[in-house]
């Protein structure tokens, strides 16, 4: 009961803060708040996930040959269609608004700036007006590697994998592993999946959320509880800040 009144009062303040704040306010939280609130985001969902499946560790051997076809699919996707830049302006966007994350933790691109041989000094900036969470995302990578424009085709691979295998782990809620199998073949077969996955946008981590949201709502279906009631708003709440059309 407390988590779901925890969840309201949450959607209660999101509500206020939006519609409260005059256009200019807004978009000065935007900037200065934006980038830890989809953190925070990020790290409630992570717990919501641990606590939902907490002997998700102990199914791992089980599920290894599974998630291991899933791996040999990613891998002929990326054999098949080499990564590239499909929609540029709205890929390159988004991997500008993950440098501005990079750099200076907030949700702006870089539309000007002198870049010297030990120094990047910023002249002009455009605020972000895309969901947050694929350049989030993409800067955690910079902060492991450096600013690369390779990170956005890294995170699709990633996220390539995650969606293979969730469309797997939804199919066996529904039908026996020796023909659950069959989903993620099919999704990888898919023309526009592979050109997706192999793109630098953000609809393949949309669609492996949109998975996970189905695979956890199957899960509240047949277990009503608030545990799994938590992660679906959260899973949703990351859904919306992939892709505005979600």
């Amino acid at each position: 009961a407390s988590t779901t009144g925890n969840l309201w009062l949450g959607l209660l303040a999101a509500i206020l803060l939006g519609f409260l704040a005059s256009p200019a306010r807004a978009e000065q939280w935007f900037l200065s708040y934006g980038y830890y609130f989809v953190l925070a985001g990020n790290i409630l969902w992570v717990f919501a996930m641990a606590r939902l499946y907490p002997g998700a560790s102990k199914g791992l051997k089980q599920l290894a040959p599974w998630a291991m076809l899933c791996l040999v699919l990613t891998a002929c996707i990326f054999l098949t269609s080499s990564p590239a830049w499909r929609v540029l302006s709205d890929e390159t966007n988004l991997l500008g608004v993950s440098q501005g994350m990079y750099r200076a933790l907030s949700p702006v691109a870089y539309t000007k700036a002198l870049v010297t041989q030990t120094d990047f000094v910023p002249l002009a900036t455009a605020t972000a007006h895309r969901p947050l969470e694929f350049p989030f995302l993409v800067s955690l990578l910079h902060c492991l590697t450096g600013f690369r424009p390779g990170n956005a085709f890294l995170l699709n691979g990633i996220a390539t994998f995650a969606c293979l295998f969730t469309a797997f782990l939804l199919a066996t809620r529904f039908a026996p592993a020796k023909l659950a199998w069959l989903a993620p073949v099919l999704l990888a077969v898919s023309p526009i999946f592979v050109l997706s996955a192999t793109s630098g946008g953000y609809e393949i981590l949309s669609i492996a959320f949109t998975l996970a949201a189905f695979l956890v709502l199957a899960k509240h279906l047949a277990s009503p509880s608030a545990h799994s009631l938590e992660g679906l708003f959260l899973t949703l709440v990351l859904l919306a800040q992939t892709r505005y059309e979600s």
